[in-house]
């Protein structure tokens, strides 16, 4: 049975072992998932609806992600989440969170940088 090899269908973080693959003369089956087109503020807006968090009422992990990326967009774009005020009062909430508010006070706490510095964003 053939190696499978899993991935989207650009060259990302795949590339690499496909050219370790070649190399070493394994056979594999390179399975790519096709990548649809990036999902907008206002379908991430209607997710959220009317509800608190992600899940409904009870805080998840995936609320921290989501929080972190909303922030890092706003880095880029500080109007990004102005029509859409249940995001807006979704971080609030996160950030309202009294273990979060504490930390994020604190000198633990990193603003900057948001990515690897080789990353360079113009």
């Amino acid at each position: 049975m053939a190696t499978v090899l899993a991935y989207w269908d650009i060259r990302g973080l795949a590339q690499p072992i496909r050219l370790l693959l070649n190399y070493v003369g394994e056979e594999f089956e390179d399975r790519k998932y096709a990548c649809g087109p990036a999902k907008t503020i206002e379908a991430f807006s209607d997710f959220l609806g009317e509800k608190n968090y992600l899940a409904g009422d009870k805080i998840t992990f995936v609320d921290f992600v989501m929080y972190e990326l909303l922030d890092q967009h706003k880095v880029f774009d500080a109007s990004l989440l102005e029509p859409h005020k249940n995001l807006q009062a979704f971080m609030e909430r996160i950030e309202a969170l009294p273990k979060i508010a504490e930390y994020m006070k604190s000198d633990k706490f990193m603003t900057r940088p948001i990515n690897n510095p080789m990353a360079v964003f113009k």
